[in-house]
């Protein structure tokens, strides 16, 4: 997710989960019926244009850089703390949060390595966005969407008003955080909105 320092102009985001399935890809005349179809009372060029973003999510990021889903299919030791806010106070030095060592993946703080409350997670290097989702959003519904789509390409798309993903313009995006949760009429599950304005 992004974060930004210093002043923050009246801006807004919207965020989704995507599930495309494992080894295909949705074709551009079939992503209206696969996202569940489009609110009617947005504008059709809108609706066009966020078509398009959702589907390109499948090849590019925010960046346009290729996306690789293949993963290496390698089992990871995953870092993690798993201790509750109030535990976190109860443990001498806690620094509330585990720093990382980039490169192994280690925690950087002797105390939180030692801690009886980090854990060591299995995990597959999946080549997507299903660990991310998991390790950033706790509300339950999103655990239980995560879990029934755990077996598909789960992407993270989000679109700020502020600073829009390549390819939307700032009507679009404006468009997209207004009306973050009405876009589609919600006939599939394929898309979770995790939130909008």
């Amino acid at each position: 997710m992004k974060r930004r320092n210093g002043f923050v102009s009246n801006s807004s985001s919207a965020s989704f989960l995507i599930a495309f399935p494992k080894n295909s890809f949705i074709t551009l005349k079939d992503i209206e019926a696969w996202l569940g179809g489009y609110n009617t009372d947005i504008a059709p060029e809108i609706m066009d244009t966020i078509g398009f973003q959702f589907w390109k999510t499948q090849y590019f990021d925010e960046e346009m850089y290729r996306r690789d889903f293949t993963g290496t299919g390698k089992e990871i030791d995953f870092h993690k703390c798993n201790a509750t806010w109030k535990q976190m106070n109860d443990v001498w030095c806690c620094p509330h949060f585990m720093y990382k060592n980039e490169d192994t993946g280690l925690p950087n703080n002797q105390n939180c390595e030692n801690c009886k409350y980090h854990i060591i997670e299995k995990r597959i290097d999946r080549g997507d966005d299903y660990y991310r989702a998991l390790d950033d959003f706790s509300d339950d519904n999103v655990l239980k969407w995560l879990e029934q789509h755990k077996e598909e390409k789960i992407i993270y798309f989000e679109v700020d008003d502020n600073n829009p993903a390549r390819g939307i313009d700032y009507h679009t995006a404006c468009e997209i955080t207004s009306n973050a949760s009405i876009i589609f009429n919600h006939k599939t599950d394929n898309v979770y909105c995790l939130g909008g304005k």
